[in-house]
């Protein structure tokens, strides 16, 4: 009874370490300020029928760009640049990768924002300046110049 225990452990604990070894996520840094951007990295071993879907579901944090997928010594490499708008600690959820047919998830990643410290006792205040006319150009003018033109050929 305890060999089949160990074999199915066994099975469970390959079916998890070959899937770790096929897929690989990581971001450059964990701690950004609001409006920071930072890069995620999804890194897949394989290259042929690799599907890598759309990034989805970022609660707090938000896509600024998807750049191109590069293929590197038979690895896919599919690079997102995010930031963060709000305070607080946000996860990079689960995502669902299909290689050959099979659905394989990444890890999800925890990604804290901070807030930048402000001392409003040493800004200076300045006063709410007024409203600033542009200076006249000749598109302002041009129908007053052709009707004035029309009226005199008439």
């Amino acid at each position: 009874m305890k060999t089949k225990l160990f074999y199915i452990f066994l099975l469970i604990y390959g079916v998890g370490f070959s899937q770790s070894n096929k897929i690989k996520v990581e971001v450059d840094t964990t701690n950004i300020r609001i409006g920071e951007q930072f890069q995620y990295k999804i890194s897949v071993t394989e290259t042929e029928n690799v599907i890598i879907p759309k990034l989805n579901n970022l609660k707090g944090l938000e896509v600024i760009d998807t750049l191109k997928i590069d293929t590197i010594k038979n690895k896919l490499v599919q690079k997102y640049i995010l930031t963060g708008f709000d305070s607080g600690a946000f996860y990079i959820p689960q995502q669902q990768i299909f290689i050959r047919n099979q659905a394989y998830f990444t890890d999800s990643l925890l990604v804290n924002v901070a807030t930048v410290a402000v001392d409003t006792t040493k800004v200076k205040k300045f006063a709410i300046k007024g409203i600033k006319s542009e200076p006249y150009q000749f598109d302002d003018f041009k129908n007053f110049i052709y009707w004035i033109l029309a009226a005199i050929l008439l």
